[in-house]
């Protein structure tokens, strides 16, 4: 099998995967962009968390930073609100 366009593969359609939704409309749906994000949604042990990726200056946290973060979240103990076992 051949891959489409001599092997040349567009990566456009990224802008439509990411900070984006789906609105639905009477005849047409419409997508709406959020633009970049500075934090990432966590899902550990039955909760959710938001986990800011980027300092106040903008720039990303460092890989030992972010792992921190994470690790420290694995860690918890939280118990989800609505008190079901994880």
């Amino acid at each position: 099998m051949e891959p489409p366009g001599k092997g040349l593969v567009s990566t456009r359609h990224y802008n439509n995967c990411y900070a984006v939704n789906r609105v639905p409309g009477e005849q047409v749906d419409e997508l709406v962009h959020y633009g970049v994000s500075r934090h990432v949604a966590v899902y550990s042990n039955g909760c959710f968390y938001k986990v800011d990726v980027f300092d106040e200056n903008g720039k990303i946290y460092s890989l030992e930073q972010l792992t921190c973060t994470f690790r420290d979240l694995l860690d918890r103990e939280d118990v989800p609100l609505d008190g079901k076992p994880n």
